[in-house]
């Protein structure tokens, strides 16, 4: 009998298991890298995007698109600030896996505007910059850029999270050194936009400006060197109409008052505060007085206290020291030395408030 015919036949292994999806990377606004894991058995891998989650609407070019026996693939041509949903299959000869798992994609928003009309002013050894503010949505904060070279690109502070913020003091900085300065704007998840065209500014020491009273009634400003080039006075109420000179007179209106200046490089700064007490008075008795007189002073001012006393010359021809502890204060002067006469007599407490008053003496 013949032989009968030998068949042989080739066993084809298994279809690979499904591979998991893993979060995208290298996110930007035009594409992402989509990853997975490893099928054990798997030769390639085929990779389906769309804009929908149930994949209904599969984007051009990746309908089951043979990526090969990779890991991870670059999605490109895409759209900013788009949500994107992508699975993948895997295969060998023994077949094609089901489907795995989705995984969400969102492409980054395009980066926002460079800030516009930045601007640089010193005073005080700071730094002041103005710019106009952005207008995108999900803004973040503005960031700023600065060195002592044109065009800096070294961070140096950011504002807080208002798109309004658009004012920034620089401190630390050194006296006469001429600095440059660049904003940009920061929106979410972290987009930074372009850098401002570049401000510059030399630090300069601004004048703060220092006040006196005197005979609690006028207030008196320093301008060493003619330094300040415009007043204005305030009280506690807010700016006081008209007071625009080196003094200010009070009449006596008891109040907190302070002065704000200008110095003749721009920069505005306030003074020290004073606050008159409104309340005072000295009176003199007997008067006209012959051997001795009494001085009775109401005031909230304590200290140090000098009493003179001056003929109509303008000599002096008493002095009394003494001490001022309290609101009132009472003492009597003896005067038996004295001729016949008119005299001024001057109370200074602290060598600040100053008061006059006219004493007669006759024998």
């Amino acid at each position: 009998s013949s032989n009968s015919n030998i068949i042989t036949a080739t066993l084809l292994p298994d279809p690979p298991a499904s591979p998991l999806v893993l979060t995208a990377g290298s996110i930007s606004q035009t594409s992402f890298t989509a990853k997975w894991n490893s099928s054990s058995t798997a030769t390639g891998y085929r990779l389906d995007v769309a804009s929908d989650n149930g994949f209904a609407t599969l984007l051009s070019g990746y309908s089951n698109l043979n990526v090969g026996n990779v890991s991870s693939y670059t999605i490109a041509g895409l759209t900013a600030k788009t949500i994107y949903y992508y699975r993948v299959r895997a295969y060998n000869s023994g077949g094609t896996s089901g489907n795995s798992n989705s995984i969400t994609a969102t492409t980054l928003p395009n980066p926002p505007a460079a800030p516009s009309g930045l601007s640089a002013s010193s005073c005080n050894n700071t730094v002041t910059l103005t710019w106009s503010p952005n207008s995108e949505s999900d803004f973040l904060r503005y960031r700023i850029y600065g060195s002592s070279s044109p065009n800096p690109t070294t961070f140096i502070d950011s504002t807080t999270n208002q798109i309004s913020d658009v004012t920034k003091k620089i401190y630390g900085l050194v006296n006469g050194q001429t600095y440059y300065f660049r904003v940009s704007a920061l929106i979410s998840p972290g987009v930074e936009g372009a850098l401002s065209t570049s401000a510059s500014v030399k630090v300069k020491t601004g004048v703060v400006p220092k006040i006196k009273a005197k005979w609690n009634d006028i207030l008196i400003a320093y301008n060493s060197g003619d330094s300040i080039a415009s007043f204005q006075w305030y009280s506690g109420d807010g700016v006081i109409s008209n007071a625009n000179k080196q003094y200010y007179i009070t009449n006596k209106h008891s109040g907190s008052y302070y002065l704000m200046a200008t110095d003749k490089d721009g920069c505005k700064n306030s003074s020290n505060v004073i606050t008159i007490s409104g309340t005072k008075s000295m009176s003199i008795f007997p008067n006209p007085a012959s051997t001795r007189f009494n001085i009775s002073l109401n005031s909230n001012s304590q200290g140090e206290t000098l009493i003179k006393l001056y003929n109509t010359n303008g000599i002096k021809v008493l002095e009394f020291r003494t001490e001022k502890p309290e609101t009132e204060f009472n003492r009597e002067i003896t005067v038996n030395n004295l001729q016949d006469g008119i005299y001024t007599i001057e109370v200074s407490v602290n060598k600040e408030e100053i008061q006059y008053s006219r004493l007669v003496i006759i024998k």
